[in-house]
């Protein structure tokens, strides 16, 4: 797995996080662990609720910078949840 560049001081993630579906419990649907490099998502979650927390958690993951705005992270979960849902996107079990 191939590791972003950053300047020392910063995060050093994968291009993209391992996802794992889960029990989380406490009332969580979704989590980034940024030091494994992995995303939760809560096992059993209707399909629109699971592609809303995987943008919700793989923004947070992008954009580590933006921790402690969720209000510019859920503005920009709801973009991306609406395009991919309206264009059909859905999990396809294989």
């Amino acid at each position: 797995m191939k590791l972003k560049s950053k300047s020392p001081g910063e995060l050093c993630l994968p291009d993209h996080p391992k996802i794992e579906e889960t029990e989380l419990g406490d009332d969580n649907i979704g989590l980034c662990d940024f030091n494994k490099g992995t995303i939760y998502v809560q096992v059993g979650l209707s399909p629109p609720t699971r592609l809303s927390t995987l943008c919700h958690e793989l923004i947070h993951y992008a954009l580590p910078e933006l921790c402690g705005a969720e209000d510019k992270i859920e503005h920009i979960e709801g973009v991306l949840f609406k395009g991919l849902w309206e264009q059909g996107y859905r999990k396809v079990d294989v």
